[in-house]
């Protein structure tokens, strides 16, 4: 157990941004303009980001590309992170930039860039959609880019999903000759944790702010569970029905409605985390328990 959790937290580390005066680097296209510290670093993510924006414009949530500044933040660890940062009122989404991670797994790199392109590109009828819903549509978009990185994704999304339900994952594992067998709990919900209507009311600043680390891991599963539950066809009926009433966003029982949900419902998220966790997703969960070192997502 002591191993998976070592294995995952590593992953789910946070970072803290480094200023963009430091980032003099810099490579250009007709859409983007990458900043970094080292000029080879700005050309790959170029060559990264022109890669993957047909896939991300591909996705039914996209508009018409709009040119995009990318800061390259070095960080010391395998896997990094991104944001998309915005200006004036967060419920119209207007990205000024994007911060991308720098970290040493490029297949997760490759993830986190699609998912972050697909918030900047969102197209404008999808702006009453919560939070938390178009961070499980991201979420889809850098699965599509990086289908193993997807995996990892899902495992994580599953796991934290049992553990909210309370009830955790059966696993079985052979460490150093011996044999450990129970329910695997990841990332236990702490104090400050929104109720489901909560957070689906949440908007791209609120989010941020539900009582640490844990809980904000848990609301992007929450959404992906909720995008899968739903469905992206249903969900841009609802935000046509939201933005044809003059809505800011989606009433929260409207989706809960959609999700085949209720204000008090807590059973479900069991079989929604399960869902999530295929055989994929096993294989992926074996190796941790395994201690193998760190997942590697393919060639990078």
């Amino acid at each position: 157990m002591k191993h998976l959790l070592l294995a995952l937290l590593a992953l789910l580390a946070g970072c803290t941004s480094t200023g963009h005066e430091d980032l003099r680097q810099s490579a250009r296209s007709q859409l983007f303009h990458v900043h970094a510290l080292e000029r080879a670093t700005a050309e790959r993510v170029l060559m990264e980001c022109e890669a993957l924006a047909p896939l991300v414009l591909a996705q039914p949530t996209s508009a018409a590309a709009t040119p995009v500044e990318i800061y390259c933040v070095p960080v010391k660890k395998q896997y990094g992170e991104g944001r998309n940062l915005t200006e004036g009122d967060p419920e119209l989404r207007q990205v000024s930039c994007i911060e991308i991670d720098i970290g040493r797994e490029l297949s997760w790199e490759r993830f986190v860039i699609a998912h972050e392109l697909a918030h900047s590109w969102l197209a404008p009828e999808w702006n009453p959609l919560p939070q938390i819903l178009e961070e499980g549509l991201a979420d889809m978009a850098g699965s599509a880019a990086d289908p193993q990185a997807g995996v990892c994704r899902r495992l994580f999304h599953g796991l934290r999903l049992v553990t909210w339900a309370g009830i955790g994952y059966p696993f079985s594992s052979e460490h150093d000759g011996r044999r450990e067998a129970g329910m695997l709990k990841l990332g236990q919900p702490t104090a400050g944790l929104p109720t489901l209507a909560q957070m689906l009311e949440l908007d791209a600043t609120s989010y941020h702010d539900v009582g640490g680390d844990q809980n904000e891991n848990l609301l992007y599963a929450v959404g992906f569970a909720l995008v899968q539950q739903i469905g992206v066809p249903a969900l841009k009926a609802l935000c046509a029905r939201a933005n044809a009433q003059g809505l800011a966003q989606i009433p929260a029982d409207w989706l809960l409605e959609a999700a085949g949900l209720t204000r008090a419902t807590d059973q479900l998220w069991a079989i929604c985390g399960m869902r999530l966790i295929g055989t994929a997703e096993e294989e992926l969960l074996q190796h941790c328990l395994r201690d193998e070192g760190p997942f590697r997502f393919g060639k990078p």
